[in-house]
């Protein structure tokens, strides 16, 4: 063996090695030949994807999640592109290595307005400006033997919007529950498709299944967001057998066939629980410092930031939003009445004067009363969050 010359090639993993060889026998004849070996990097990076976020009020990667990856031949470069699609961002990750090689995954993350059920009352305006307090968390009903009782509210709206993909469609909303019982009857008249400007354009009718609805449009400007709202009988479902059972209703939006994106909204239909109440009375700004054993409830200054919760109680979702009195790096956490931090649920920039929505799925594992702490700079405002869930 006399030796081996790298030739290198367009990237770090992309070489040949020339090797050189000779043979002599023992009359001192010899020969030499060369030997290429050609190495080339073929295999792309393994690349991780941040977990999807199913509602949130940003879609900075430093919020949502970064996408990281490996590469067995050296650096990675990572990239990312989005399609958004009404309330639905796409987000494609891409890792490409030093020799070109690619892989990807997707993440999805909606953000607000996430809630489609609402209370009766609810303007398309209310929606769109994601008015507080309008979110209905659950539908309750007094158990009557093994029927359902009175049921509250009494009525309540799916809303939804979307891109218009044509000048002429038809969009069906799809009503089902997890317990395979009936469905919300559609109050008469109250299917309606909105304009970009909350003014209606068309009206449209429950089908033969009842609890599905149908609206068609022929003079639609493509590309444009619409709303829809139905209307929903809660009472209707009185007097049918469910034997206490706690059911999910699913409302979503169909047009050709094809689920609107970021248009699935859930409710859940609960055993002697209390309706949360409209707007009107919704819960009260939670500005008071609470003494808390492991957090500190001395010199807290909480200035004119005003934080406001809903519900309150609340049952698995919640909906905080944030005016400051001054602008700068915001950290949103959760503690248990023992002291102990549960999630950090806000980290970011907020302005002053400006309103910072937080929405919040609470895992059950959290299901108890909680604190929150709200730091700004030097400032801190906290307050009590009671579970609903007893």
């Amino acid at each position: 063996y006399l030796g081996e010359t790298r030739v290198d090639g367009n990237c770090a993993g992309n070489y040949k090695l020339i090797r050189s060889w000779k043979a002599e026998d023992a009359c001192g004849n010899s020969v030499t030949k060369t030997q290429t070996i050609t190495v080339t990097d073929n295999k792309p990076p393994v690349i991780t994807c941040p977990k999807d976020v199913p509602c949130g009020s940003t879609t900075d990667p430093s919020i949502t999640g970064k996408a990281t990856a490996t590469d067995n031949c050296g650096a990675v470069t990572i990239t990312y592109s989005d399609v958004v699609v009404n309330n639905v961002t796409t987000r494609t990750w891409v890792a490409r290595d030093e020799c070109g090689n690619t892989s990807s995954c997707v993440q999805k993350i909606v953000t607000g307005p996430c809630s489609h059920i609402y209370h009766t009352g609810t303007t398309c305006t209310d929606y769109k400006n994601q008015l507080f307090g309008a979110e209905l968390p659950q539908i309750c009903y007094k158990t009557n033997g093994n029927k359902v009782g009175t049921v509250t509210p009494g009525v309540f709206f799916y809303y939804t919007s979307f891109t218009a993909p044509s000048a002429s469609f038809c969009v069906d909303i799809v009503q089902s529950n997890s317990c395979g019982i009936a469905n919300f009857t559609v109050q008469q008249s109250q299917v309606s498709l909105w304009d970009n400007n909350c003014l209606k354009v068309a009206s449209g009718v429950q089908t033969n299944v009842v609890g599905n609805s149908r609206i068609c449009i022929t003079n639609a400007t493509p590309g444009v967001v619409y709303t829809i709202s139905v209307k929903y009988d809660a009472k209707s479902i009185e007097g049918i057998v469910i034997n206490g059972q706690t059911c999910t209703y699913s409302f979503k939006s169909v047009i050709n066939g094809i689920t609107v994106e970021g248009s699935t909204g859930t409710v859940d239909l609960a055993p002697n629980c209390t309706a949360t109440p409209p707007p009107s009375t919704t819960s009260p700004v939670i500005t008071q410092n609470v003494s808390t054993q492991g957090l500190s409830s001395g010199s807290l200054e909480t200035a004119s930031t005003t934080v406001t919760t809903y519900p309150n109680p609340f049952y698995s979702d919640l909906t905080i939003r944030i005016k400051p009195s001054v602008s700068g790096k915001a950290l949103l956490e959760l503690y248990d009445l023992k002291g102990a931090r549960l999630a950090v649920i806000f980290v970011g920039d907020v302005q002053q004067d400006i309103e910072k929505v937080v929405r919040y799925h609470v895992p059950p594992k959290m299901m108890q009363t909680l604190v929150y702490v709200l730091t700004i700079g030097k400032s801190k405002v906290t307050g009590k969050l009671i579970s609903g869930n007893k």
